[in-house]
């Protein structure tokens, strides 16, 4: 059987790096994430604008995929957290196709994720590379899901998560 994809999308401030460490904790599989990247690079790398953010995170996209495919390749299961949209779609399309995918995409009122993404920022839990602030309010719509022909689950995270955890678990465990 080919090896288990679990892409975990949604915009910044979603909820999908929450839920994609729970997931791949709960479901014992490699967590592989493009903010993971671009932060160590980040630290090494002068990224002074959001023009060098945003590039340095299109190459931490590349290396992520690189990494997928690695993992895939060995037979190795994975959940990826991203902030995916159809814009990657094609780029994903091959990693879809050597393995058994799904994917579970948060969402939330565009008023929230600004928030959530603003409160972050002024804790001091964000890594400065991201420059989140400075791009803030985000278009939430143009993180609509990725239109894949694999399974898909949307998951409103305003106040938890509907459906609750254990029907996503159960979505991605239906899919092995």
């Amino acid at each position: 059987m080919a090896p288990l994809l679990v892409l975990v999308s949604g915009s910044p401030g979603s909820g999908k790096t929450t839920l994609a460490r729970r997931l791949a904790a709960d479901l014992v599989i490699p967590l592989l994430g493009k903010d993971t990247i671009k932060e160590a690079l980040g630290d090494s790398l002068v990224v002074d604008s959001v023009e060098r953010s945003q590039q340095l995170g299109r190459a931490s996209v590349e290396v992520l995929y690189a990494l997928v495919k690695g993992q895939l390749d060995l037979g190795v299961s994975v959940v990826v957290d991203h902030a995916f949209h159809q814009a990657f779609a094609d780029a994903v399309v091959p990693l879809v196709d050597g393995s058994t995918a799904v994917l579970v995409h948060c969402t939330a009122p565009d008023e929230l994720i600004t928030e959530r993404v603003l409160d972050r920022a002024a804790r001091g839990e964000r890594h400065p590379v991201h420059f989140d602030v400075e791009v803030t309010p985000f278009n939430v719509a143009r993180y609509a899901p990725m239109e894949l022909d694999i399974p898909t689950l949307v998951v409103d995270t305003t106040d938890g998560y509907r459906p609750d955890y254990p029907t996503i678990v159960g979505f991605i465990e239906g899919a092995r």
